[in-house]
């Protein structure tokens, strides 16, 4: 389970979930990966609680690695986990914290890792439009519609198109929103 790649979470949510549901809950918790794999399918189903404990849970078991031996794959998973923490922070309303969020997680995140840098990219450009920060939106989405084609992520790149129309609606670009 711990080898799902990253979109087999968002298409294959119920076959995800119930396979991890049936592991005993001693060991998913000293899997981050499974945690946050876990915590992606919690969110989904809007379940903020249980998201937030097992990110928490998340972060608890990647602390065992000692200070300044952080490997590539554990920066990494601190940006996914900060990732859908910005998610959440924008559902929230929390538009602030959730930029934040992005930018530490896209801090963290090797510049060759397209998947999880559009995810980011998009719901950063979607906290800039709430914001009103129109430039700042266009410009993260476009940059996510890109990433997101570099990666092969189909789903991502429509994600970010949809949301560039959003953007132009919202700052009454009609024009170009079509």
């Amino acid at each position: 389970i711990e080898q799902v790649p990253l979109t087999m979470v968002y298409q294959e949510r119920g076959t995800l979930r119930q396979w991890i549901e049936a592991l005993p809950s001693e060991h998913l918790k000293h899997r981050p990966r499974l945690c946050l794999t876990y915590a992606a399918l919690l969110a989904s189903s809007l379940d903020f609680e249980a998201t937030e404990t097992y990110l928490q849970l998340a972060e608890y078991s990647l602390q065992g690695v000692p200070e300044g031996e952080e490997t590539i794959a554990v920066q990494q998973m601190l940006g996914e986990i900060n990732s859908l923490r910005a998610d959440l922070a924008c559902d929230r309303g929390e538009i602030a914290e959730a930029i934040a969020l992005c930018r530490t997680a896209l801090e963290g995140i090797p510049r060759d890792h397209a998947l999880l840098r559009g995810k980011l990219t998009l719901t950063l450009g979607v906290a800039y439009v709430y914001q009103g920060k129109i430039e700042s939106a266009q410009q993260a989405l476009t940059e996510a519609v890109n990433l997101s084609q570099a990666a092969n992520n189909l789903y991502g790149m429509i994600q970010a198109l949809y949301r560039l129309g959003w953007m132009h609606m919202f700052a009454g670009n009609i024009r170009l929103a079509y």
